[in-house]
């Protein structure tokens, strides 16, 4: 499974145009952007469980959500530092 998360979330990925429905819009600001994020992360914290189908239909088990979505977070998140 971590192997098939490093093939599929890797840099410099480009979704092919049939995956535009999943991807956020490019005008919400980044407070919006923030606030957004800190609303699923306390749903995930709170116990909601993920158990929808992935875009690509497949049915993942809520660890394997959490899987992809650590992986998705870290491409995005991956080049900030602390000071």
């Amino acid at each position: 499974w971590r192997w098939l998360m490093r093939i599929a979330f890797r840099p410099g990925f480009r979704n092919p145009p049939s995956a535009r429905s999943v991807e956020p819009d490019p005008t919400v600001d980044l407070h919006e952007a923030a606030d957004f994020l800190r609303s699923q992360i306390r749903r995930a914290l709170e116990g909601e469980r993920m158990c929808q189908p992935s875009p690509t239909g497949e049915r993942l088990t809520h660890e394997q959500w959490i899987d992809c979505h650590l992986r998705h977070a870290e491409l995005h998140l991956g080049f900030l530092e602390t000071v």
